[in-house]
């Protein structure tokens, strides 16, 4: 079965008419011609059918290159936006208490392992104090 556009006639058309026909410039029509989008023949004229389909798949073309880059816009504004609000979850949740400076962690150790170690040092003094009958010696203290 014949496609809808093998029944129209065959016409063809110079630089001009095949401008007016796209509704672009002869300028244009001439760029088309220099890059290989529209064919001349030897008469410097083109085919009616020929050049529309060949102009509108550069359109295609043109077009799916352009939603390409779009994309990967899109995709690269899209990184930014979760970023930016990554760090602002992160600010929000310091302002909000859930995390602490590891400054602030390091101090907390260092003065609860300070508590214990005072506590454990004195359990000897401690036990004397309860226990009068050790000696010296059996608390852990040396004489000397």
């Amino acid at each position: 079965m014949a496609a809808m556009g093998d029944k129209l006639p065959t016409l063809r058309l110079g630089i001009g008419k095949a401008a007016r026909a796209l509704r672009i410039s002869p300028q244009r029509v001439a760029q088309l011609v220099d890059e290989g989008v529209v064919f001349r023949d030897a008469d410097g004229l083109t085919e009616y059918r020929k050049v529309v389909w060949d102009y509108m798949e550069r359109s295609r073309e043109k077009s799916a290159g352009r939603a390409l880059q779009d994309a990967d816009e899109l995709r690269r504004q899209r990184m930014r936006l979760a970023r930016a609000a990554d760090s602002a979850e992160r600010r929000n949740a310091i302002a909000a208490g859930k995390y602490v400076l590891a400054d602030e962690v390091e101090r907390r150790w260092s003065n609860q392992l300070s508590t214990i170690r005072s506590f454990v040092m004195s359990i000897p003094t401690r036990a004397a104090a309860v226990i009068p009958n050790l000696s010296a010696m059996t608390v852990g203290r040396s004489t000397t």
